[in-house]
C-alpha cells in the first residue's frame, strides 16, 4: 500500500504542496534515492483526470513503480521536500 499525501483540492496537488509545505519541482525522477538529501523526500504526483495522487517514494520500489513511462498520458511531477513533514502528511513510519 502506497503513502499519499493529502490536499484541500483534488487537483493541483503539485502547486498546493509546494506553495502550502514548501517543496521543490525537480525536472525528472531519480534513477535511485542515493541523490536524494537525507533530510528530504521525494513525491510524485500523478495526474488522474479527477484528482491528483501525491505518494511518497520511500522505498527504490516505489521508485522503480512510479517512474515506468505510463502510455495513458498521466502527467507526472516530482518534488522534494522536507522528509519529516512528508512523513507525517502521508501517514508513512518509515
Amino acid at each position: 500500500m502506497g503513502h499519499y499525501i493529502q490536499c484541500e483540492r483534488n487537483v493541483g496537488k503539485a502547486q498546493q504542496i509546494v506553495l502550502e509545505h514548501g517543496a521543490i519541482a525537480v525536472a525528472n525522477a531519480p534513477v535511485n534515492l542515493d541523490g536524494i538529501p537525507d533530510d528530504m523526500a521525494l513525491i510524485c504526483v500523478v495526474e488522474n483526470g479527477d484528482f491528483d495522487a501525491a505518494a511518497l517514494i520511500h522505498d527504490q520500489r516505489e521508485l522503480e513503480d512510479f517512474s515506468i513511462y505510463d502510455t495513458s498520458g498521466r502527467y507526472r511531477t516530482w518534488l522534494v521536500m522536507n522528509k519529516e513533514l512528508a512523513w507525517r502528511l502521508s501517514g508513512y513510519k518509515g
